[in-house]
């Protein structure tokens, strides 16, 4: 019985001299095998899209709460931003949280929870080294959790943010210095604005008075400074909250036409790829060095027999 010669396939690439492939070529190709199945690069995506639309209405939904803070500096709100992230204000966080709304959670997983919710981030400024707001969100699939949630992380970031009893003892030594020089300095004051004479200078005595402007100027920084002291020993003041964190209304997530966008696109490139790996690369193969290579893979894949 003779064998009849295997039926030469057309490449889909043609060699050039040399055995280079010319692009130009190749990319006519590829545009002619994307051409073919325009209906399928059109009905796929589409059918994708439809069915992406009325999966994006399954989704759970979230309620975001935020809340305004600041004014703060740039060292301010870095420092802020490691400490709200520490177990010292997430415990805290987790422990003023109502019982009521967290008992379908672990206790072990609370602090996790409330971790993977919270954001802290600056408001866009024209220089970051300038101070500037702060916003807190909090997102959960309960609007009454999401701002219960931001509600007791600021809470507990103001009180991490007061200074601990060793430094709040250090800074009350100093206040106390600075407000018993301050009183010393009106003494002072009170005494020469009393004695005119003493701000007369004496040339057979060689007496200099003091300068009353440099002791006002001395009581003066003082006092700032004891108002800045105060400022440290409180910590953050309730004003730094500029907006308390909202209760949610509507819910957050996806916008349902970039799950539509992003699943047309997608499938439209899979699409194509398959197309051209099919009807492009896949001849090509078949048609070079490699084609019998790539025929018994084919046998072993799909479990034909070889042909004898």
């Amino acid at each position: 019985m003779n064998q009849q010669p295997p039926v030469k396939q057309h490449s889909s690439a043609q060699p050039l001299p040399g055995g280079k492939v010319d692009p130009w070529d190749v990319l006519f190709e590829a545009f002619l095998v994307l051409l073919k199945h325009w209906k399928l690069l059109i009905i796929g995506p589409l059918i994708a899209g439809v069915v992406a639309y009325s999966g994006s209405f399954l989704l759970a939904k979230s309620y975001r709460s935020y809340a305004y803070v600041g004014p703060l500096d740039e060292t301010l709100g870095k420092r802020s931003a490691a400490l709200i992230q520490s177990p010292v204000v997430l415990d805290a966080a987790v422990r003023g949280l109502p019982e009521k709304l967290f008992s379908p959670i672990p206790a072990n997983q609370s602090r996790a929870y409330v971790t993977q919710r919270i954001r802290f981030r600056p408001i866009d400024a024209a220089d970051p080294k300038l101070q500037q707001l702060y916003i807190f969100e909090a997102v959960d699939s309960q609007p009454a959790r999401a701002q219960a949630i931001l509600t007791a992380v600021i809470g507990a970031w103001m009180t991490a943010m007061k200074p601990p009893p060793g430094k709040l003892a250090s800074l009350d030594r100093m206040k106390e210095a600075f407000e018993l020089q301050s009183a010393n300095l009106s003494t002072a004051i009170a005494t020469l604005m009393q004695h005119p004479e003493l701000l007369r200078a004496d040339v057979k005595t060689g007496y200099a008075p003091v300068n009353v402007g440099d002791l006002i100027k001395l009581r003066t920084d003082g006092i700032i400074k004891i108002e800045e002291l105060k400022a440290a020993m409180a910590g953050l003041g309730d004003d730094i909250v500029v907006l308390p964190p909202t209760m949610p209304e509507a819910s957050v997530g996806a916008s349902r036409r970039l799950i539509v966008m992003l699943t047309v696109g997608i499938t439209f490139v899979v699409l194509s790829g398959f197309l051209l790996v099919r009807g492009l690369f896949l001849p090509w193969l078949v048609n070079s060095a490699y084609g019998p290579k790539v025929r018994q893979l084919g046998d072993v894949i799909w479990r034909r027999s070889p042909a004898a």
